[in-house]
């Protein structure tokens, strides 16, 4: 085993407990011309209980933090108690609902008891109408935030851009002041009665444009000139999505600034309607569908629809990203496509068999000879998300389904495209690995409460005064808090695996390591590039013995196996059971597909194509345990599609 490791200083993420709530407004009052202010109070904002299950007071501790509003299609805000997610012990449940519209927003200031959400007036949007209708008294029904972003304490200087939306979390930046570094604010408004007074130190200024909304021009030229070159830096930027195309790429091409040093959200979508208001169209995790989802193949005839889209769209833009072609075009538009074919190391002809594909695609647009990329081809370049869907990991999914089922002995279409398993392979790939462990990140919002049951629960007599003593206590009002207990000093690798509270393996201890609790000594299982990746995710002051191998963990810790499932074939899930040690374990696995997940059919696809077999149910994973001597004792669903098998050997 290995000693211990610190993760280097970087911003870092924390997860709150996702409750759903109801606030009542107290009162409105104008910000600006262009922004309205709605205070909200509620009994819910304190610790409650509802159906059985406590939960926390409500808190938002970052300044970017978001909530979702949860509102009704009629506009009644009455009734958006008809379309609420289900509150279960581990989190919510988003059941599909017609009649159900969601927005986020981030809170401007909060205090013990009450808060403020701004909302900016150039529209009719669903939740501009309902704040320019609230008056005391009308309820506001909203989950979140389920995550907060630390900044890192050794910046020389952060640099703030965004659009109107973002004038809120700008204006609670320097209130609250998370980041004593030298703060420069970009801010872009289309109109001078949107400015705002900031509460500015002494070393910050603020630069105001004047631009219409969604001018990408404007603001990236902006962050360009005013980002300090020297020092530790940071970029927070938060704008309209393709807005923010060309600032991702300067963050990372010209400012040298990684995922740990900035954090760059689409607050919203110019492909609105117009008339409808900016920041009511959030930024979905992946970006906004483009049009190579749009359009999923060749128009059907007008007698028969399409039943099979062709893959050929999907393909087309693939074999444009992976030659390169996509990148050449964003450096250097303009080019003629023998020239952009030599500049990618593509062959012309290639080059030119795509193009008519990609322009009908909205990837690369220009007139005759001359190239450049289409919004959907930028957005593919600078959003990670995007591009991952045609050459990350979901994108290998795609292309290994293509011969499956073609070789039965093989166990999975990976192994049979890649020449190893999908576990194999994260071993030894840091990119896979971190799309892997980024997928596992769900644990953090649906196990935590499971997790620290399993540790206090399943702690031995030895243990059990030290456990309790390190666990989150509660203040007066129900609040969880993260309290530091010191490690023991000088600690060995086998003794810290002894005091170990907690033994981990698998992508979703990413999300583990999120909610873990500083001062609860843990064992990590991982080898290769996995555990590299992992090892970023533990926290300072988080005492984590590292190991390769489940046979070095000592028989009397608590047992996890995290998402193990989604990366094994069903001979390597039971090679894994077998090898732990003790004699009671705790799988959490996908039984199901998420209810608000992509199409139906789509996540046992994605599973047939990595592991060999479709999204496995818990009898499926029962059948596995039991054939290398465990029995499952209980099967607990906790929230979007993840449930947790509790195995006791038998």
């Amino acid at each position: 085993m290995a000693d211990r490791t610190t993760a280097p200083r970087a911003a870092r993420t924390f997860t709150l407990p996702l409750v759903v709530r109801q606030a009542t407004v107290v009162s409105t009052a104008p910000v600006t011309p262009r922004m309205l202010r709605v205070t909200l109070d509620g009994e819910e904002l304190a610790a409650l209980t509802r159906h059985g299950i406590a939960h926390p007071r409500w808190q938002t501790p970052g300044f970017d933090d978001h909530i979702k509003l949860i509102l009704h299609a009629s506009g009644d805000p009455r009734r958006a108690a008809e379309v609420l997610p289900e509150q279960t012990p581990h989190g919510i449940v988003w059941h599909a609902d017609d009649a159900r519209i969601t927005r986020d927003y981030t809170p401007r200031r909060w205090s013990d008891g009450t808060f403020d959400l701004d909302f900016v007036l150039h529209g009719d949007g669903p939740a501009e109408r309902w704040a320019r209708n609230a008056e005391p008294g009308t309820p506001l029904w909203f989950v979140g935030p389920k995550q907060s972003t630390l900044l890192p304490q050794d910046l020389d200087w952060i640099l703030l851009a965004g659009d109107e939306t973002a004038l809120p979390a700008l204006g609670r930046f320097f209130e609250e002041r998370p980041s004593r570094a030298r703060a420069v604010v970009v801010a872009s408004v289309s109109d001078p009665a949107a400015r705002q007074e900031f509460a500015l130190g002494p070393d910050d200024r603020v630069v105001w444009l004047s631009a219409a909304p969604g001018d990408r021009a404007v603001l990236a030229e902006a962050v360009r000139r005013e980002a300090p070159r020297e020092g530790a830096g940071y970029l927070w930027a938060a704008a309209e999505a393709r807005q923010l195309i060309p600032v991702r790429r300067l963050a990372k091409r010209e400012l040298g600034l990684g995922k740990d040093r900035s954090d760059i959200v689409g607050y919203w979508h110019a492909r609105t309607l117009a008339g409808a208001e900016a920041p009511e169209e959030a930024a979905t995790p992946g970006g906004p569908a483009g049009p190579a989802e749009a359009a999923a193949g060749p128009a059907a005839s007008a007698t028969e629809p399409e039943r099979v889209p062709s893959p050929l769209p999907w393909l087309a833009v693939r074999a444009a990203v992976r030659s390169g072609l996509l990148d050449v075009l964003a450096d250097s538009p303009g080019l003629r496509p023998a020239e952009a074919a030599d500049r990618a190391g593509a062959d012309p002809g290639t080059v030119r068999a795509l193009l008519p594909a990609l322009r009908r695609l909205g990837v690369v647009d220009g007139a005759g000879e001359s190239l450049r990329l289409a919004e959907y081809g930028e957005e593919i370049v600078a959003d990670e998300h995007v591009r991952e869907r045609f050459d990350g990991y979901q994108g290998e999914l795609l292309a290994a389904l293509v011969d499956a089922g073609s070789v039965p002995e093989a166990p999975s279409p990976w192994q049979r495209r890649s020449g190893r398993t999908l576990a194999a392979q994260a071993a030894a790939d840091a990119g896979l690995a971190a799309e892997l462990a980024e997928g596992g990140e769900v644990l953090a919002h649906v196990a935590a409460r499971h997790v620290r049951g399993v540790v206090t629960g399943g702690a031995r007599a030895d243990r059990a005064d030290r456990v309790d003593a390190m666990a989150p206590g509660t203040d007066s009002d129900g609040d969880s808090r993260r309290e530091v207990v010191p490690a023991p000093a000088s600690a060995g690798d086998t003794a810290l695996a002894c005091q170990a509270v907690l033994a981990m393996s698998g992508p979703g201890t990413a999300g583990l390591l999120a909610v873990l609790p500083s001062g609860w000594p843990a064992v990590v299982v991982a080898s290769g590039a996995l555990a590299e990746i992992l090892a970023q995710q533990a926290g300072e002051g988080t005492e984590i013995t590292w190991t390769g191998d489940w046979r070095d963990v000592p028989a009397g810790i608590p047992a996890v196996l995290a998402l193990e499932g989604v990366m094994r074939t069903d001979a390597e899930l039971a090679a894994v059971l077998r090898s732990v040690p003790g004699d009671t374990a705790v799988l959490y696995e996908r039984t199901e597909p998420d209810s608000l997940g992509p199409a139906e059919g789509t996540a046992d696809l994605h599973a047939l194509a990595a592991t060999g077999t479709g999204v496995r149910d818990a009898g499926t994973l029962t059948g596995i345990a039991e054939s290398v001597g465990w029995t499952v004792q209980r099967v607990e669903p906790l929230a979007w599609g993840v449930s947790a098998l509790t195995l006791k050997r038998t």
